[in-house]
Parts: C-alpha cells; sequence; structure tokens
C-alpha cells in the first residue's frame, strides 16, 4: 500500500514540475523571449525524470493490489 501512494504521490509531483515548465514556455513566448532558455528546459528534464520515476514506483503498486483483490 504504501508503494501505491508514494508513487501517486511522486508522479503527480512530476506532472506539476512539467507544467510549471509548461507555463515557464508560455510566458517566456509572450514576453518576446527565446521560449526554451531560463527554467524551461531543466523543469521539463525535472518533471519528465521525477513522472517516470512515480510511474515506476507506481505501477509495480497497482499490480500487487489488483493481484491481492
Amino acid at each position: 500500500m504504501i508503494l501505491f501512494w508514494t508513487g501517486l504521490v511522486v508522479t503527480i509531483i512530476g506532472v506539476l514540475i512539467l507544467v510549471m515548465g509548461g507555463i515557464s514556455f508560455q510566458m517566456r513566448a509572450l514576453s518576446n523571449k527565446k521560449p526554451w532558455d531560463g527554467h524551461t528546459r531543466p523543469l521539463l528534464g525535472y518533471g519528465l525524470l521525477t513522472f517516470i520515476i512515480g510511474i515506476g514506483i507506481f505501477l509495480p503498486g497497482i499490480i500487487h493490489l489488483y493481484n491481492m483483490a
């Protein structure tokens, strides 16, 4: 059960970081700056990495809970 909740929280954090990267991209594009500079790339990189790690933790937890039912 802890595996499920840990994976879910890490996945949600990854999604939130990806959203922050998207917002950074949009705000830089609207202000006529280069959209891929600044914090955009690091946020998208860390967000993608966190999301993949979260899914890697989350899926075995789901499979375990499914097999227990």
